[in-house]
């Protein structure tokens, strides 16, 4: 428990109470960091991205339904390696093209059921196909 020294006059904390809230705070923070680096579970921070024929694509937030199209091969997943200790490699997955949209704008992952999008487009689906255009 901690205690704070109020002033009995104003009525305000007095700076040892300040200094002591102040430093359990700290504490607490600096031990919930050191849990989370020595917990392997931690998830990691990358951006869900995609590279195909020199080009990225970043995921997007939409099923695309109906919209699927034909297998145009494998692109690459970036290693994620935002912690100091990562070991991750890239690795590759299938992707499909969007009917009506061109690969070169937006492509679906299968294996999650995701949209991936080049930076500069921005894609929405209705009812029957997904529209990209630039974005503004």
């Amino acid at each position: 428990m901690i205690a704070v020294h109020q002033d009995a006059q104003t009525g305000s904390r007095g700076s040892r109470g300040t200094f002591l809230v102040a430093a359990l705070g700290t504490i607490i923070i600096a031990l919930q960091l050191t849990a989370c680096r020595d917990d392997p579970k931690v998830s990691s921070a990358c951006a869900a991205a995609i590279e195909w024929r020199n080009n990225l694509y970043l995921g997007d937030s939409f099923s695309a339904g109906q919209t699927i199209g034909s297998r145009l091969g494998r692109a690459t997943i970036p290693a994620c390696r935002d912690t100091p200790d990562s070991q991750e490699t890239a690795t590759r997955t299938e992707i499909r093209r969007l009917r009506g949209v061109r690969p070169e704008v937006a492509l679906y992952v299968p294996d999650e059921a995701a949209v991936y999008v080049r930076p500069g487009y921005a894609c929405r689906p209705t009812s029957k196909q997904v529209i990209c255009r630039p974005a503004p």
